[in-house]
């Protein structure tokens, strides 16, 4: 029986809402805990959940602070006053606590997408057991940029306030030149090709809303940290790692620092990782025109990285090519989970301390595996 929702009160008594899609397969892979971007939220997500599903996974989405149908329009884009960024990478934490507590497949898999991808790479640094991590439209920003970036948003949140919605620093983000140089018909074509894709972004209150100071500090902070080689070093060598992106996202400058990336996982040897640049994509690969193509490739890489406790490496490797073979192939998949059965009740409530089905709180999630 599914569960409609869970909720997981944080320690700082934030209350996470977890959406569960369960499949339908006889047998369960794996589960895939999905971090969304800035400035969307989980219900976009739905169709890569059901296509995963139908490929023998279980799917969690949720809705990252300051974001989501069921915030207030105040609420949105907003973190917290001050170092909002720690909170948002615990609540990440907290679900993967509770996710592969109840794992029912082999495999507990971490999926980003943009400022999702950014969570995920600090989320990866902190926490060894993920068996998989997929970074979908990542930023790779040299430290000097990320260093400037912060000081002006501390400027602006110090003398406006943190809650201060800033048109400066949305540009300062998403709206310079390399942005607007693939937006032909409006300010959010660098998203997709697919324009029904961007109408629908467009027309949704819950998407691309303007964001606060203290927001913006924190998305600078996350991706500085996640750039940084110190973050890279912490993460698990062992750990299958897919990095996607496309030619044409400024998220990822067009490609040149998804190489810039990719070439420092290779270089302190993340070999069990892949990298695919698909021609012509724009930012949301899960909402291109090939979108199809895009799933049913992250899917064949699930398979490809092999069941965890499979320690044979079969692989080949090369650099990514922006032009002719997109792919970097590399064996993968190694990894802790054993199976369990899915809770049994319509709305599962996660507080403070007992069994599966009475409270426990997110920081006593993991403690009692």
């Amino acid at each position: 029986m599914n569960i409609d929702t869970i909720t997981i009160t944080q320690n700082d008594k934030y209350k996470t809402v977890v959406y569960p899609h369960y499949t339908d397969a006889e047998e369960c892979t794996g589960s895939v805990v999905v971090l969304h971007g800035m400035a969307e939220h989980h219900d976009r997500y739905n169709e890569f959940a059901d296509f995963l599903n139908a490929h023998g996974y279980d799917v969690f989405l949720y809705d990252h602070r300051g974001h989501g149908k069921d915030k207030k329009y105040e609420e949105l884009g907003h973190f917290a006053d001050n170092n909002g960024y720690r909170p948002v990478i615990n609540d990440a934490k907290a679900v993967l606590d509770y996710v592969g507590r109840r794992n029912r497949g082999y495999r507990l898999i971490l999926f980003g997408h943009s400022m999702g991808s950014l969570i995920a790479r600090n989320v990866a640094a902190e926490y060894p057991d993920i068996d998989a991590l997929i970074l979908c439209g990542t930023a790779q920003q040299p430290g000097i940029l990320t260093g400037v970036g912060s000081l002006l948003a501390s400027i602006v949140k110090s003398f406006k306030g943190a809650d201060y919605r800033s048109p400066f620093l949305s540009n300062l983000t998403t709206g310079y030149k390399e942005f607007a140089r693939i937006s032909n018909r409006t300010k959010f074509d660098w998203l997709s090709r697919d324009n029904n894709v961007v109408g629908l972004y467009i027309n949704d209150p819950c998407c691309g809303f303007l964001c606060t100071a203290a927001f913006y500090h924190d998305l600078i902070h996350l991706t500085g940290t996640a750039s940084s080689t110190a973050i890279i070093r912490k993460m698990s060598r062992n750990l299958p790692i897919l990095v996607i992106s496309g030619t044409d996202d400024p998220v990822g400058g067009y490609g040149k620092g998804i190489v810039k990336f990719f070439s420092l996982l290779q270089k302190y040897g993340f070999d069990r990782s892949d990298c695919i640049i698909y021609d012509e994509c724009r930012h949301e690969l899960l909402n291109e025109l090939n979108k199809d193509e895009i799933m049913q490739d992250i899917v064949n890489w699930l398979g490809k990285i092999g069941d965890p406790d499979d320690t044979k490496k079969t692989g080949r490797t090369a650099q990514p090519d922006m032009s002719g073979d997109r792919r970097r192939e590399t064996s993968a998949g190694e990894g802790k989970h054993a199976e369990t059965s899915v809770g049994e009740v319509k709305h599962d409530e996660i507080t403070s301390g007992e069994d599966d089905h009475k409270e426990i709180s997110a920081g006593e999630i993991k403690s009692e595996t």
